[in-house]
């Protein structure tokens, strides 16, 4: 498929991100309105709001957006609650408009059903495939492969990890089956180099399914975004000739990484090039813009505890908004 040179525009702003100057200008307006009551002589005062609310609230719904919690100086961004369904929903909630509309995944839905034997997921890409350290783990050893019970499975890294046990829980139950997410990839490698991967070392594995994490590579190393444009399509090619299904995540957002490499671009090709393969992809660029501009994590702190939680926290809501895209496509008819 030949990619034309140029491309539509992106759609408009997200609303959450004209959020910020809403919130103050509306307390411009109430702080002035307070002020000249108070000059005007007026003896009434707004009645309390713990007078006026209700003893009981009711718990919101599952899709709506949560209450921010304040954020003083000495307190971390609270991990999503894994083990309870409606609290991560609300904890990795995003608006609507950042979620795509999921398209069908026949590969999958076809190894759901008729298949046999383990479920195979791979993740292929750069920052998705470099593993972090633990600090809970022993010099040398590795917990998450270890948790596996399988010494001879590829090193597994948190996203991969996350997103098994996440699968593990939506797609369940696979009687005497099991989902297996793996990684393939290297650091700081460009989509041209992972696509060359998916020959050599991605369809002998013959997954159910393959998310592509790229785009950000391609941006630091300075790569022109229609090359990329046209090594995703290549390997979208490929994968589609062998019946896998395939999702794909545009660049992580990072207030410093923009600073010095924008994304823009490579953004748009990525939302193009899926269009015309019918495929879905994940707004992973601005589902975390919406995390960081409603104050659910940190991205500009220093503090190394700070940028742990924001990364464990991103890496959580990623794998519940992948799996539950993932649910979605596999819901349509």
């Amino acid at each position: 498929m030949k990619l034309h040179p140029r491309f539509p525009q992106d759609r408009p702003l997200p609303l959450h991100r004209a959020l910020p100057a809403a919130l103050a200008l509306s307390s411009t307006l109430l702080l002035a309105t307070a002020t000249a009551q108070t000059v005007d002589g007026a003896s009434e005062t707004a009645p309390s709001a713990q007078n006026t609310a209700s003893d009981t609230q009711p718990s919101p719904a599952p899709n709506t957006a949560p209450k921010q919690p304040a954020k003083p100086a000495n307190r971390l961004p609270a991990a999503p609650d894994t083990g309870d369904a409606q609290r991560q929903a609300r904890s990795c909630y995003v608006p609507e408009d950042l979620r795509s509309e999921p398209s069908k995944l026949p590969g999958l839905s076809a190894a759901l059903i008729r298949g046999k034997g383990d479920l195979l997921v791979i993740m292929l890409g750069s920052e998705s495939t470099s593993p972090r350290s633990n600090p809970d783990a022993a010099p040398g050893s590795n917990p998450l492969k270890a948790r596996s019970g399988r010494p001879h499975e590829p090193e597994q890294i948190p996203l991969a990890a996350r997103l098994q046990a996440r699968l593990t829980l939506d797609l369940a139950p696979l009687p005497g089956r099991s989902i297996h997410v793996e990684s393939i990839g290297r650091r700081n490698s460009t989509a041209a180099e992972q696509a060359a991967l998916i020959g050599k070392k991605v369809l002998p594995r013959k997954p159910a399914l393959v998310i592509w994490n790229l785009g950000r590579a391609d941006a630091r190393r300075g790569m022109p975004p229609a090359s990329m444009a046209r090594a995703l399509d290549k390997g979208l090619e490929q994968l589609r000739r062998q019946h896998i299904d395939t999702i794909v995540m545009d660049p992580p957002y990072h207030p410093q990484f923009e600073a010095f490499f924008r994304t823009d671009d490579y953004r748009q090709y990525v939302r193009w090039t899926m269009n015309l393969h019918d495929q879905p992809w994940l707004h992973r660029y601005d589902m975390i813009d919406y995390w960081a501009s409603t104050g659910r994590i940190d991205l500009d702190s220093p503090e190394p505890d700070r940028q742990e939680a924001a990364l464990t926290f991103t890496e959580t809501c990623i794998a519940y908004q992948l799996s539950t895209l993932i649910d979605r496509a596999l819901s349509r008819k």
